[in-house]
């Protein structure tokens, strides 16, 4: 699996710089792969040591304006997938009441944000639509004296899931036999009073018999998990955990893999929106043509020939030389290309797939115009409710793993428990920007065919019933123009 994670390291991290903007874009590690210098500014750039020396490169580069619309593109999915509240079920009938609190605990509060599965959703969409792949680790923490043990969940980026294997042995049905985590981070050294990278990984495993536990690398951790026993991890010189509550240990890994539309470490997929990135970067790379074209060709040059005196030049009102033979004029260039350039930046951006976020949104049925399921369908990408639904199936995952932990079957387990997300968002959409269109059609001649009330009727079902009264909003209407 380490081909397929290198493979795809390479296009995360051109959505994380893209998302991050024109710091990372323009100036970071990578600027020089996002704007590709010519061969002549490349020797000039490898020539001027001082890194606040001015250069044909680096001119341009910070002439070149860098659109964020990708981050605005991301935020608006995520947003969208956040806008309706899930169908959540922790028992068969639906009762809140009769579901165990330590299940309760997990959907309020459980993770390290302590926002439970309102904030753990988000970042989940999040890491679908940016990365394309998000971990969740169903964990068991206590207090300080080891009592009040709690579910809570661990959240892994993409980068961080480095490895696992999966076991279809059985009737095909997929089961992680281990994971490799990377928990790698800046550590404060009490000896030299600084803070140090540390290199940790995290192995999630079955042991010989078949039990779960967890065994964390330290120092030179890829040499350690080079030489990691996984049927025997004491055997390794490691402090292996076996992660138990109320006494109870698991015969399988609590971790999900959320990918874009499927679930399972194996699945790997790359970011979903990566075509609208490459876009932006395309995007920068005319602009600063662009820009440049438009300094060198804005006024024309002035030449001057033959002045042998040491006297300078004086421009101005009056230009002065004092040698006969000397000679000055004006160079003038066309800027015919700097049209085509943008008209260029033109058709770039156009090629963006999708013109708003509604057309990348599924089950939109007969409300969607021909133009939105045509931009759907040719963006080739993963559309917003089936991110949101997949999100969803790995939510649901971790409660039924917490379950199943508790001392519930499988089967029973999935009975009581239910996490679907409510991907009706689209119909909204399309239906109040139908009202729009149909109020403005109603006032266009000045002879409206719908009364007054008749309208408000249409705003407040559109609305879902939030306006309240009719009589009640007219009586305010007048209220509110007496005060005035």
């Amino acid at each position: 699996m380490f081909e397929n994670y290198d493979s795809l390291r390479a296009a995360r991290r051109v959505v994380r710089d893209c998302y991050a903007g024109a710091d990372a874009v323009k100036y970071g590690p990578r600027s020089q792969e996002y704007l590709p210098p010519s061969n002549g500014e490349a020797k000039q750039e490898a020539k001027a040591t001082p890194n606040n020396e001015r250069t044909k490169y680096r001119t341009r580069r910070d002439y070149g304006v860098y659109e964020n619309f990708f981050r605005s593109t991301i935020n608006d999915i995520v947003g969208v997938m956040q806008k309706n509240e899930p169908e959540l079920a922790l028992s068969e009938d639906g009762d809140a009441d009769k579901a165990p609190p330590e299940l309760t605990y997990l959907t309020q509060y459980g993770n390290a944000q302590n926002d439970g599965f309102r904030g753990l959703k988000q970042r989940l969409n999040f890491g679908q639509t940016l990365y394309g792949r998000y971990g969740l680790l169903l964990d068991v923490v206590a207090d300080a004296y080891g009592t009040n043990a709690q579910f809570c969940v661990s959240e892994y980026d993409a980068d961080a899931i480095l490895d696992g294997d999966v076991d279809r042995s059985k009737f095909g049905v997929p089961r992680l036999r281990w994971a490799l985590l990377d928990e790698s981070r800046r550590v404060f050294n009490p000896g030299t009073k600084a803070w140090e990278f540390a290199t940790i990984y995290r192995v999630l495993g079955l042991d010989a018999q078949g039990t779960y536990y967890q065994a964390v690398l330290n120092g030179d951790a890829a040499q350690r998990w080079a030489s990691f026993d996984l049927d025997a991890p004491e055997r390794s010189g490691v402090a292996v955990v076996y992660p138990t509550l109320k006494g109870r240990t698991l015969d399988f890994i609590p971790f999900t893999v959320c990918n874009v539309d499927r679930l399972g470490i194996d699945n790997w997929q790359a970011p979903p929106f990566i075509d609208v990135a490459r876009v932006a970067i395309a995007n920068y790379q005319l602009d600063s043509l662009y820009k440049l074209a438009i300094w060198n060709f804005a006024s024309p040059t002035l030449i001057v020939k033959n002045v042998g005196t040491q006297e300078p030049v004086r421009l101005g009102e009056q230009l002065v030389l004092s040698d006969e033979a000397s000679d000055a004029s004006l160079l003038e260039t066309s800027g015919v290309g700097i049209e085509s350039i943008r008209k260029a930046k033109e058709e770039i951006k156009s090629s963006l797939k999708f013109t708003s976020i509604r057309d990348l949104l599924d089950g939109s049925g007969a409300n969607a115009s021909a133009k939105a399921l045509s931009l759907r369908a040719d963006s080739g990408t993963a559309n917003v409710a089936q991110i949101d639904a997949t999100g969803g199936r790995a939510l649901e995952e971790v409660l039924i793993n917490a379950a199943v932990w508790l001392g519930a079957t499988v089967e029973e387990a999935c009975a009581r428990i239910a996490y679907r997300p409510n991907t009706s968002y689209l119909a909204d959409d399309f239906q109040i920007a139908q009202v729009v269109q149909l109020l403005g059609a109603n006032a266009a001649d000045g002879s409206p065919f719908l009364s007054r009330r008749n309208l408000f009727k249409l705003v407040d079902a559109a609305t879902g019933n939030l306006l309240g009264e009719y009589e009640d909003n007219e009586a305010e209407k007048i209220d509110q123009r007496d005060t005035l």
